[in-house]
């Protein structure tokens, strides 16, 4: 499952310079204009050598089960339980949001009881503490201006949205290096999911750094880089372990975190596993959709941002095809040609394409990097909603994924597996949020037309490690 997500130094100098961009607030009522050539995406090259290409198995946590009963105090559940000789080891959550991380002795009582907890009707959900991965890959060490701004039009809508304090991003991930320059002011908080402490966390690989950066990079400080949302904040939620790995367990309780003591109506989750064991799979992460769902429909009303993926061992992409949700937006990556990058996933459950090759951001040592990914794809996506509710903090998540399906960039209209609705236009949304003369009318985001989905085989799950 490892990868190692060894980054390229930048080096040379002039580039802080070249990303000291002073963007000036104007009237909302003023609006901006176009100020890049027009851009169109490209049909993805290799497609029928994409359809088929093989994947790597999900290893789960030997004999645990992740438990969501209906009633957490209920004797009956905690008794089915002890029947089965399963041993509740951690809880996370509360009330409605309980989960139980559930052991068992051996992989014999554990078959049994994952088949009659499955079928018990006093839990709302079962599943495996699966193990993601991030999706960063090693890009070539050489001197580039950050092109995804300009591919989505990010410094033309500076003019009118600089992101805000308000609209925080937290990012479930390694844990954020708080000290790095180009946070600086920027950290909100934070909990480590790992240990179970508040308020302080760490980065213990450097992905989420520079995932973070990546977003939301300090502006006009004259070192590093700059993100699209320049004045959001950070809440730095570590789920990761040094080795890349991620258990659903951790996972949950950063969740659980963003959603019960934050605000945060943006989360950025830049971790997954391969087809048909991706996060998009709501049959064997019943657990992890139920908690998703949650803080889409009824909880902070957010919105959650997931990278696609980065093809298997490979690196070919892989066709994901689990279903469009409408409270997870996944994220494919594009190249510099305005094209799908050899390795990114794609699939039904796409919602957008951004820049996720050669993208320049900032690392824990606070050096300026090379690096590639959907791991970046996805905060730049991200980015874009928190520039919207920058400048409109009053819209709903519903208004906020209407505008970017609505305003983005493609190499055919409508939506597509490869792209989604596109690459959202940053210019373009700004001034859709602020030209309204009322809240966008919200409805349920609905399956894409064109997309026939089938209907889901049951996936058997690998054998665990």
């Amino acid at each position: 499952m490892n990868r190692k997500t060894q980054l390229s130094l930048i080096l040379g100098a002039g580039l802080s310079a070249g990303l000291a961009i002073l963007a000036q607030a104007l009237p909302v009522n003023a609006g901006a204009t176009e100020t890049r050539a027009p851009i169109k995406l490209k049909m993805p090259a290799n497609i029928g050598k994409r359809e088929n290409v093989s994947t790597t198995p999900c290893s789960w946590k030997t004999n645990t089960l992740l438990v969501m009963p209906y009633k957490a105090g209920d004797e009956e559940s905690q008794d089915s339980l002890k029947e089965l000789h399963g041993t509740v080891t951690r809880t996370i959550g509360r009330g409605a949001m309980t989960v139980w991380v559930v052991t068992f002795p051996d992989v014999q009582h554990f078959a049994a009881a994952e088949k009659e907890l499955t079928a018990d009707k006093n839990f709302r959900s079962v599943q495996r503490d699966y193990f993601l991965r991030s999706n960063a890959t090693t890009n070539d060490p050489y001197f580039a201006q950050e092109w995804h701004l300009n591919a989505l039009n990010v410094p033309a809508a500076w003019d009118l949205s600089l992101g805000s304090s308000a609209a925080s991003i937290a990012v479930i991930d390694t844990g954020v290096n708080t000290a790095t320059p180009d946070l600086a002011g920027k950290i909100y908080g934070g909990y480590d999911a790992v240990k179970g402490i508040v308020g302080s966390q760490y980065d213990v690989s450097g992905h989420g750094t520079m995932v973070s950066t990546t977003a939301a990079a300090t502006a006009n400080n004259s070192i590093a880089t700059v993100g699209p949302a320049r004045l959001s904040t950070i809440i730095p939620i570590r789920a990761g372990r040094s080795d890349g790995g991620f258990s659903t367990a951790d996972i949950l309780d950063g969740f659980y975190f963003a959603m019960s003591q934050t605000s945060t109506k943006l989360i950025n989750f830049s971790v997954n596993a391969d087809p048909p064991y991706s996060i998009a799979n709501p049959k064997i992460n019943g657990t992890l959709h139920t908690y998703l769902r949650t803080f889409h429909d009824s909880g902070n009303r957010g919105l959650v941002f997931n990278a696609a993926g980065n093809g298997n061992a490979k690196g070919k992409g892989i066709s994901d095809k689990n279903k469009f949700l409408p409270y997870l937006i996944v994220v494919s990556a594009l190249g510099e040609n305005n094209q799908l990058t050899e390795w990114s996933n794609y699939g039904n459950c796409l919602w957008f394409t951004a820049p996720g090759d050669n993208i320049f951001c900032t690392d824990e040592r606070g050096s300026v990097v090379s690096v590639a990914g959907t791991s970046f794809s996805s905060p730049l996506a991200c980015s874009i909603a928190a520039l919207i509710w920058g400048a409109r903090p009053s819209l709903t998540n519903i208004d906020v994924e209407n505008i970017m399906k609505t305003h983005c960039v493609n190499y055919a209209p409508g939506w597509n597996k490869y792209y989604g609705y596109g690459m959202p236009d940053a210019l373009a949304c700004m001034n859709a949020a602020l030209g309204f003369s009322s809240p966008v009318t919200s409805s349920p985001v609905r399956v894409p037309v064109g997309v026939k989905i089938k209907k889901q085989k049951k996936v058997k799950a690998p054998k665990g490690s």
